[in-house]
C-alpha cells in the first residue's frame, strides 16, 4: 500500500501501526499513557490511531473497525482519489452483523477495500470449530460476489502476494476482496489461560 492509503485495526493493532509507518517512540508513549503518544495517552494499547498517517485506529470493540473502514472506502470512491483501505479484524468479528453489512455494501458499491481476517483459531476461548459450520471464513466471499482467498498468515510472502493482488484489483475499480490469514494465537487472551 501507499502512505496515503488507510488501515483500520483491532485491539491487537501494534504491528499494524508499525507496518503503516508508525513511530515506535510515539506508540510506546501511548501505551504508557504519556501526553506524547499518538492519542495523547488517552487511547492506550487498544485504541492507537494516527489519522494523518492513514491509521484510522485500532478498536477494542469486536468488528468495530469494519464500518469505519467501509466508510473510509466509500469516501475514497466518492473522491476518486485512488486510495485503498485495508481492514484488519479477527475471526470472531465475522460472526457480527457489522461484518455482513460492511462487506455487502462494499460489494454492491465496488468499494476499494480489502478485508483481512486474522483467523487465529479462537475468539477469546471459543474455538472456530464450535463457532463456525464452515471450514474457511473466506468461503463467505462467495455470498457477496467478491473474490476471497486463504493464505498462511505466518508466511509473510504469501500474505504480501495476496494483499498486493487485492490492492491492484481495488485500484482498477474492481471492488473488495476478503483474505483469510490462517494463523495461530500462541498465548491466551488472559494470563489465566494456559495452553
Amino acid at each position: 500500500i501507499e502512505p496515503t492509503d488507510y488501515i483500520t485495526s483491532t485491539h491487537r493493532g501494534h504491528g499494524h501501526c508499525i507496518a503503516k509507518g508508525g513511530e515506535l517512540p510515539k506508540m510506546m508513549a501511548e501505551l504508557f499513557g504519556k501526553e506524547t503518544g499518538y492519542c495523547r495517552g488517552k487511547g492506550g494499547s487498544m485504541h492507537i490511531a494516527d489519522v494523518d498517517a492513514g491509521n484510522l485506529g485500532a478498536n477494542g470493540v469486536v468488528g468495530g473497525g469494519l464500518a469505519i473502514a467501509t466508510g473510509a472506502a466509500l469516501a475514497c470512491a466518492m473522491r476518486k482519489d485512488g486510495r485503498v483501505v485495508l481492514c484488519f479484524f479477527g475471526d470472531g468479528a465475522t460472526n457480527q452483523g457489522v461484518f455482513h453489512e460492511a462487506v455487502n455494501l462494499a460489494s454492491v458499491w465496488k468499494l476499494p477495500i480489502i478485508y483481512i481476517c486474522e483467523n487465529n483459531q479462537y475468539a477469546i476461548s471459543t474455538s472456530v470449530k464450535t463457532a463456525f459450520n464452515i471450514e474457511n471464513i473466506a468461503y463467505r466471499s462467495v455470498s457477496y460476489g467478491i473474490p476471497g482467498g486463504i493464505v498462511d498468515g505466518n508466511d509473510v510472502t504469501s500474505v504480501y502476494d495476496a494483499v498486493s493482488e487485492a490492492v491492484k484489483r481495488c485500484r482498477q475499480g474492481e471492488g473488495p476482496t476478503l483474505i483469510e490469514c490462517k494463523t495461530y494465537r500462541w498465548r491466551g487472551v488472559s494470563m489465566l489461560q494456559r495452553w
